[in-house]
């Protein structure tokens, strides 16, 4: 499978991370079990990270992106890290996530993602 899904420090967020190219069925089935995980774990914190994906640096990679968080219920915030190449369509997907009624912020490093996710906002 070109995803894993963890969860990480006794719930304090949930990983998932892609890696490879992905089709559409992959990313369908790392939707589900992400929404499984949440549900199961009553988690409101999710780290996506995307760094390890090979795509073609286009529209595509950006529409995976997009869908990633389809499934995440309201309210959740979300660290989404995407290669360096994609950081152009941060505002895009931060805006869109918005739209959708999640907390999301785009990053490039795992640590800067992690360590946003987890600061002490009263806004979680």
């Amino acid at each position: 499978m070109p995803f894993s899904v963890t969860v990480m420090n006794r719930v304090a967020y949930i990983l998932i991370e892609y890696e490879g190219r992905l089709t559409r069925d992959e990313l369908e089935g790392g939707q589900l079990c992400t929404a499984e995980q949440l549900k199961a774990y009553g988690s409101g914190k999710l780290l996506i990270d995307f760094a390890a994906m090979r795509g073609r640096g286009s529209s595509e990679d950006i529409y995976l992106f997009a869908e990633s968080f389809k499934a995440v219920p309201p309210r959740v915030k979300i660290g989404l890290i995407v290669p360096k190449k994609q950081q152009w369509c941060a505002e895009f997907l931060e805006r869109l996530a918005s739209n959708r009624d999640l907390h999301l912020a785009v990053f490039v490093c795992h640590e800067a993602a992690r360590n946003w996710l987890l600061e002490d906002t009263r806004a979680d």
